[in-house]
């Protein structure tokens, strides 16, 4: 569900989610309040516990060119 609501927006270029601890890390374009906007359209119970440039790699799936500088977002979902 979370997956297919970031995915409506072309901001998003990577999901990480850390199911056990209840965090999701988003690497994205924009700023770190839309995505956090549409996470709580959602109705968690959720938090934005770090927001921060990104510089790496995407996963193989995900990439177009082999690096990146994006921002990374990580809310936490309680």
């Amino acid at each position: 569900m979370i997956r297919m609501k970031l995915y409506e927006e072309n901001l998003i270029k990577e999901l990480d989610f850390d199911i056990p601890n209840r965090t999701l890390q988003v690497i994205h374009d924009g700023n770190s309040e839309s995505i956090s906007k549409l996470i709580g359209s959602l109705n968690f119970d959720s938090k934005l516990v770090d927001s921060s440039p990104w510089e790496g790699t995407l996963k193989e799936e995900n990439k177009n060119n082999a690096d990146h500088r994006k921002n990374c977002s990580t809310p936490s979902l309680l």
